[in-house]
């Protein structure tokens, strides 16, 4: 009886463990990045959540691999500044370049700031130019007004020639940048 019964019980289990193996399993519930980035802020800052910088920083990283672009500005700030991660200009540098390519003004200008002082990226000032430019084209109110007047301190340094090939560098981004977005 005693054999029996362990028989029937291994029976019962392994068509248990086929029928749980044929069981859709439900989809993973949806990540909000502005969420994760909300969250990020709070356990750095220590508003609203116990301080931890760790938990922050993967939290950032989670919803910039998101596509959060203000988590992708943040990073960038922390690894140029050495906050909560290894000082780093040219993960840095990474990261705004990331957040720029899809639009984000602040981190445009932070990465024309990179190129102008050759940090984490070769000293360039065309291309500090052309992100700077960008971000003036993209920003408002007092950012633009930042990126307005460094635009203009940099263009006391170049040449002509050096202005028109930043530029034309600008409007190929923008144009590239149209043309991803459908329009």
């Amino acid at each position: 009886m005693t054999i029996r019964l362990t028989m029937l019980a291994i029976a019962i289990t392994g068509v248990c463990a086929n029928a749980a193996a044929q069981t859709p399993s439900a989809p993973a519930p949806k990540v909000d990045p502005a969420v994760l980035y909300e969250q990020a802020y709070k356990y750095y800052s220590g508003e609203g959540a116990p301080r931890d910088a760790v938990k922050a920083v993967a939290m950032y990283r989670q919803a910039a691999d998101l596509g959060h672009t203000d988590a992708m500005l943040r990073l960038g700030y922390l690894y140029e500044n050495g906050k909560a991660v290894p000082l780093d200009h040219a993960q840095a540098a990474e990261w705004y370049r990331r957040a720029s390519d899809l639009g984000q003004s602040q981190a445009m200008f932070m990465l024309g700031v990179c190129y102008w002082a050759g940090r984490g990226v070769p000293l360039d000032q065309i291309e500090a130019h052309r992100w700077i430019n960008l971000a003036a084209t993209h920003a408002v109110g007092r950012d633009q007004d930042i990126a307005v007047n460094a635009r203009t301190a940099l263009e006391r340094v170049m040449t002509p020639d050096q202005i028109e090939d930043a530029k034309k560098r600008a409007r190929d981004w923008q144009s590239a940048i149209g043309k991803r977005k459908g329009q």
